[in-house]
Order: structure tokens, then sequence, then C-alpha cells
């Protein structure tokens, strides 16, 4: 029963059923308490459903349920590492978890994606920049990748470079019908800006 409901709430989290999915996964932490494939799967519906504190309490106890048995997630220490920036003040705390994703698995794209931001916001430009180059040449795709550039070229003082891919940035999220953020949609528009204001 319990690999059952499993499989279900995996398949409720993939149809955004959040409510649905933490039943079921709820269900298999009463079955078999202390599971870490089901507490990983509750801080995600937690991370989706924007309760980010309650996430992270999750990731952390499946973080010590794997290192009980030697183990240890790439995806987990990454999921850990976007949680933490939306929440922690020290920029620097979310920024050591992307390093260990890459240790476990160096071909995962969206760790040096989730670094590039953490870098970005503590103004270590050049290393933010290494970092998207690494998450382009692993096939990584994000609509943010110009969005990110931009703002390391902007602090870097690479004006024009960074003028360049704001504007296509915005170009390409104003020819598609995406789900941009609007707080990025502004955050581009203001730095863009202030760079035409400066040239």
């Amino acid at each position: 029963e319990q690999e059952a409901q499993l499989q279900l709430g995996k398949k409720y989290f993939a149809e955004n059923n959040l409510g649905a999915a933490m039943t079921c996964f709820r269900r298999v932490n009463q079955l078999v308490p202390n599971n870490l494939h089901v507490h990983f799967w509750l801080g995600l519906v937690y991370d989706q459903s924007g309760d980010t504190a309650t996430a992270l309490k999750e990731y952390a106890l499946t973080l010590e349920l794997a290192q009980s048995v030697k183990m240890d997630c790439a995806e987990l220490r990454i999921n850990k590492g976007n949680s933490l920036a939306k929440t922690c003040r020290d920029r620097n705390e979310p920024i050591l978890e992307y390093p260990r994703s890459i240790i476990i698995d160096p071909t995962n794209a969206w760790a040096f994606l989730g670094l590039a931001k953490c870098l970005i916001s503590t103004g270590d430009y050049d290393g933010a920049l290494s970092a998207l180059q690494k998450f382009s040449i692993l096939g990584g795709h994000d609509q943010s990748l110009l969005l990110l550039r931009g703002l390391a070229l902007a602090g870097k003082g690479s004006l024009t470079e960074a003028r360049t891919d704001l504007r296509t940035f915005l170009a390409l999220t104003n020819a598609t019908t995406n789900n941009t953020r609007p707080e990025m949609l502004d955050l581009a528009r203001k730095v863009l800006n202030e760079i035409e204001l400066m040239q």
C-alpha cells in the first residue's frame, strides 16, 4: 500500500494537485515513519505551496535520514539552497548547498544556476558569470539566464553587454506567453533604465 500511495502522490504532484499529493505522502509517512523519500516529497509539496519554512524542515530531515545511511542527493541540496535563498538573510548560507550538490553530481546544471543567483546577490559577478556559463555548457535552459547574465555584467560594469542581454530578455518575455514573474520583469526594466541613463 505504501508504494502505491507514494506513486499516487508523485502523480498528483506532477499534476499540481498539491492537496491530494500531501494527503498521499502523509499516509505513507504514517505507514512508514522516517522514510527519507517521503520527507523529500513532503518538502517539495510544502515548497511548491509557498511554505518555505516547513519545506526546509522536511529537507533537513531528509538529509539527516540520508546521511544516517551514508547517502546524499544533489537535487535535495539544490532544493534546500533555493529555499534558503528565499528565506535566509545570510546570503552565504544557501551558497554552501550548491557546491555540495555539484560534488555529488557535477553534471546537474540547476546547481550552477542557483549558485549564480546567490553569487550575484553577494556581489561576486565573475563567479556568477562562470556558474552561468557552466549552466549553459551543461545544456541548462531557463528564462532567467539572460536576466541573470545581464545583472552580473551590469554589476561588473560591462554595460553594453548587460544592456544587450536585458533587452533580449525583455523582448523574449514580451514575445512569448510564459509565466515570467513580474518582479523579474521589473528588475530587468529598472537595471536597463539605469544603464541607459549612464550611457
